[in-house]
């Protein structure tokens, strides 16, 4: 069974059913819930994702009339996006000859 977190990073690496905005409006429907009913859980999950303490603060104190669900979102999809360039840039390196490697 997933996790929440495993959820929503299945919901933003989705690339066929889901259309970017779609992907966008169900999370921001589901961060703002868990915003409102279960923080704890919403805790967990940038946690999980491994969004920054300080960035999440830093971003929502800098746009405090923005929706906070939105921000939330745009920072998880960004992480995981992070996370999807540094695996490609990480296989790329070991596709390199061993006699060429430093």
């Amino acid at each position: 069974m997933m996790n929440d977190a495993e959820l929503v990073q299945n919901i933003i690496a989705e690339q066929d059913t889901l259309k970017k905005e779609q992907k966008v409006r169900v999370l921001k429907e589901y961060i703002s819930h868990l915003l409102n009913h279960d923080f704890e859980k919403l805790v967990n999950i940038l946690y999980r994702i491994d969004v920054e303490e300080k960035k999440l603060k830093t971003v929502l104190q800098g746009h405090p009339h923005q929706d906070a669900a939105a921000i939330i979102v745009q920072l998880m999809i960004d992480r995981q996006q992070q996370k999807f360039v540094f695996k490609n840039q990480s296989q790329t390196e070991s596709d390199i000859p061993e006699d060429e490697k430093w």
